[in-house]
């Protein structure tokens, strides 16, 4: 009991420090959000106008806003064909900071089933010296490995995900 308990306790450490090092390593420029001026959002309005509304709501359905894709992360468990399972990354917060929680205990984990197909963008990101230094690369499905934490955008499909992007994150000491 003792064992199993020091197991866990060591195990959510690491893991918080890990999930530390991931978001200690943002670049701000990713959430860069450009300002919509009237004079930048007039000519859009304008090509909406134009369309009949049957081909608006046609682009509608084919594109899915980025602010309809949900995220998930998690910790790669096992690998198929164009799909792999994770345990999925719990993050909360804690006295104002963000941390991020992977459970140990089999018993206790949400393993949840990504779906990827050819049209799935992948990225990997090599992080350094506890978060000192990183650096993004390009990376394909043949880069999936148990072990690796995946951070995923996409859309949930009954208790099955899937990924419209996934960034494969390294952490080398």
């Amino acid at each position: 009991m003792k064992n199993r308990l020091r197991k866990t306790i060591s195990g959510i450490g690491c893991i918080c420090m890990m999930s530390l090092m991931v978001y200690g390593c943002g670049d701000s420029r990713e959430n860069y959000m450009p300002q919509q001026t009237e004079e930048t959002a007039a000519p859009t309005q304008e090509k909406s106008a134009e369309k009949p509304v049957e081909e608006q709501s046609q682009d509608r359905e084919t594109e899915p806003e980025s602010s309809s894709l949900e995220e998930l992360t998690g910790d790669i468990q096992e690998i198929g064909d164009r799909t792999f399972v994770i345990s999925e990354v719990v993050e909360t917060e804690d006295n104002g900071a963000q941390v991020a929680v992977i459970v140990v205990d089999e018993d206790m984990k949400n393993l949840i089933e990504v779906h990827y197909d050819e049209n799935t963008k992948f990225s990997k990101r090599i992080i350094r010296d506890g978060g000192a230094d990183y650096e993004d690369a390009e990376a394909t499905s043949q880069d999936l490995a148990k072990g690796l934490l995946a951070e995923m955008k996409g859309m949930y499909q009954g208790e099955e995900f899937y990924a419209s992007e996934i960034q494969l994150i390294q952490v080398i000491n």
